[in-house]
């Protein structure tokens, strides 16, 4: 990270008159740190040019150590490989990109990547208005660590960093980043768990394991990855309904194998296994839970319950109001847009839908005020409707719209079938270039529904009960009664997914990738499901007197400059008219 500050350094540390510097600060190091069986190599310098300083430096390391390798950072991959650095042992590389491992494998030097998949944290906009940026670092992560793991040039390489570099003033938090797993109160953020899955020496797919033949034990492939480690030196247990057991197989370090489980019941089609492995030394290692056989769709909710008979169907002037059993639906005559849905009596929605095109934002590296930096939601604007039609058939009432945003124009379909479940298709052409970090349509709620649950498919089959990213949860927009008001340069007593700000929780306001389901409702159980086949995603807000729910056929992560190179290849930019569509399927939720 090249900065002011750095460059400051470097005139300090390449100028002849601080060789004598250089040279102490190096023996001092050496001859203090030498004897840790920990210290495994020596680093010449980080994030500077190399100078006839870095070389001396190099060479009395050498005198004085000549038992471990050395490296050299330049601190910008480009610019390391278009320079010699001597007789360095081991190449590091600094934010090599994806393309890193690849390029690794055909190094004449080892290689490690000194820094690599920075955090989400100079795209502050993002981050402050959806926290599940954290949680969705986690894919690209893991797919870097696999490349590096494959690659038998790369030795491996560094998070920067362990901790967010974030102060709190008497009147004001500044700091260069929120830029580690675990926050300045040291409270894990989401990252965490990715770290240490992601790192894990045991590798399980993440998949339904098959239901064995009757006699036939349940079959798990493991990767142990521990360079010195059999498994069988682990302790293995499973848990299958109310059966428990242990569980050991001979796999040697680096290589493949399988766990044979013996549980007593026949009946395994649908159940739920769980592992986990502890170290000789007692620690948990991982955990992991698989289901046996085929996945079945979680059961549906009163939002699907069927209606009497058909809609009724009443046009006014200003209003268009479909009425089912327990449910009636009011869209504006003028704008296509809802006016109100009624469940049970309850006021389930109040709004939308509404277009947004959400375009990624970044950021510099520099120190930053936190209280000045506001959020990024910003849906379509100024619209417009060229024509409200109205279709009525058995299959259930059609309402098409056609207009346009000062974005995007297109057309929405709105179908009510009998039974009261909303269909939301849409299709707009862009007005804008514009590289979107998130495409979909806004719902508004009224603010009493403020308790949001979720399934989904997730990266991982177990998570912290708080994490973010867990694959079903409930989470309230904002913490409840029983938390205390502190000041603001107090820890806070509860964990990092309840802090929150204007737009609701961290737990709350993130996104959720990939889901099944996810729901508004309120204290009666009024509100509204969405669901889905794991393509779309779903982000909760509070704005105003209103919860707003965004559902994304497009969601990606974020536009940090140093991690977003790894999202390269699934990036959308949008030209002047280019297309964006998907359909949302809806259904309101009775008290």
């Amino acid at each position: 990270m090249q900065t002011r500050r750095h460059h400051q350094v470097a005139q300090y540390i390449t100028t002849p008159e601080y060789r004598a510097a250089t040279l102490q600060h190096t023996a001092e190091m050496v001859r203090r740190d030498r004897s840790h069986p920990s210290i495994i190599l020596w680093s010449v310098g980080n994030e500077a040019p190399w100078s006839p300083n870095f070389e001396a430096s190099a060479e009395l390391i050498r005198r004085l150590d000549p038992t471990r390798p050395r490296l050299f950072s330049h601190g910008q991959y480009d610019k390391y490989q278009q320079m010699q650095y001597g007789p360095m042992e081991v190449d590091s590389w600094h934010y090599p990109g994806p393309g890193g491992p690849g390029r690794a494998a055909n190094s004449p030097r080892p290689v490690i990547f000194d820094e690599y998949c920075h955090l989400n944290t100079y795209n502050r906009e993002e981050t402050v208005t959806d926290p599940g940026l954290r949680d969705a670092w986690g894919r690209k992560f893991a797919a870097m660590w696999e490349a590096m793991v494959a690659s038998e040039g790369c030795l491996g390489g560094a998070l920067w960093a362990g901790i967010d570099e974030v102060y709190l003033l008497p009147e004001r938090e500044v700091g260069w980043g929120a830029w580690g797993p675990i926050d300045s109160w040291y409270r894990p953020k989401p990252e965490y768990w990715h770290v240490k899955k992601v790192y894990s020496p045991v590798r399980i797919p993440n998949e339904p394991l098959a239901v064995p033949k009757a006699g036939e034990p349940i079959c798990v492939p493991v990767v142990n990855r521990h360079d010195f480690t059999n498994l069988n030196e682990l302790t293995v247990r499973w848990s299958l309904a109310d059966e428990t057991g242990a569980v050991t197989a001979d796999i040697p370090p680096r290589a493949a194998g399988t766990l044979a489980i013996h549980p007593r019941s026949t009946e395994l089609a649908g159940q739920t296994l769980e592992l986990t492995f502890h170290s000789p030394r007692g620690f948990l290692i991982d955990t992991f839970e698989f289901p046996v056989g085929k996945v079945e769709t979680p059961a549906a909710t009163n939002a699907d319950r069927p209606a009497a008979g058909p809609l009724q169907v009443r046009e006014a002037d200003h209003t268009i109001t479909l009425t089912g059993r327990q449910v009636v639906w009011q869209i504006d005559r003028h704008t296509g847009m809802i006016r109100s849905v009624q469940a049970g009596g309850r006021t389930v929605l109040v709004g939308g839908p509404t277009l947004m095109i959400l375009p990624l934002k970044g950021g510099q590296c520099a120190q930053t005020h936190s209280a000045d930096i506001p959020p990024l939601n910003n849906a379509c604007i100024d619209w417009q409707a060229e024509s409200v039609a109205l279709h009525n058939s058995e299959q259930g009432t059609e309402i098409e719209v056609r207009g346009a945003y000062r974005e995007a124009k297109g057309i929405y379909r709105l179908h009510i079938d009998p039974a009261g479940r909303l269909t939301i298709g849409y299709r707009f052409e862009s007005l804008q270039e514009v590289n979107p970090r998130q495409v979909g349509i806004v719902l508004d709620l009224p603010r009493t529904c403020d308790r949001l649950t979720w399934r989904r498919d997730a990266q991982w089959s177990v998570y912290p009960a708080d994490h973010i990213g867990r694959v079903a949860g409930e989470a309230r927009a904002l913490r409840g009664p029983e938390w205390p008001e502190i000041g603001p340069r107090q820890r806070p007593p509860w964990p990092w997914p309840l802090d929150q700000n204007a737009l609701g929780s961290n737990d709350f306001r993130a996104t959720r990738h990939n889901i099944r389901s996810v729901s508004l409702d309120d204290a009666y159980g009024a509100g509204v499901q969405i669901t889905s086949d794991g393509t779309q995603h779903a982000r909760a807000f509070v704005e105003g007197d209103r919860i707003r729910l965004l559902i994304a056929g497009f969601s990606t992560a974020g536009g940090d400059m140093f991690f977003g190179r790894h999202l390269g290849d699934e990036r959308r930019p949008l030209k002047v008219g280019s297309i964006v569509e998907d359909q949302v399927q809806l259904g309101a939720m009775q008290p």
